[in-house]
């Protein structure tokens, strides 16, 4: 039996060292899509759109990991899927309002 909990399980597999590498895996990724979301804000709205798309699907899927403790099990990769999309989606809005005047400061 495993626990539910994807951090409890790497813990208990590799320890508070395991664990602490695998959330600064976490960490860095998500600090480096904040780095080029500030570097892209109002000059890429796409890339930034997608950049928010894809923090939001690792924080998804690291609140899936609290409860179903399955990284690669179908539901979670679906939300992770789902979550980028709509960052794709918002991308190309923000894309397209840019050009059509609505979103450029004065």
């Amino acid at each position: 039996m495993q626990p539910h909990n994807q951090f409890l399980r790497v813990a208990f597999a590799m320890g508070i060292p395991g664990l602490l590498v695998f959330l600064s895996v976490w960490g860095v990724v998500i600090a480096w899509c904040g780095l080029w979301i500030y570097r892209a804000a109002g000059v890429y709205p796409l890339e930034e759109g997608l950049l928010w798309g894809i923090i939001a699907a690792l924080c998804g899927s690291m609140a899936s990991g609290l409860f179903q403790g399955q990284f690669f099990d179908g539901e979670v990769q679906t939300n992770i899927l789902m979550w980028m999309g709509m960052g794709l989606y918002i991308g190309l809005y923000l894309r397209k309002e840019l050009y059509s005047g609505p979103l450029i400061a004065g």
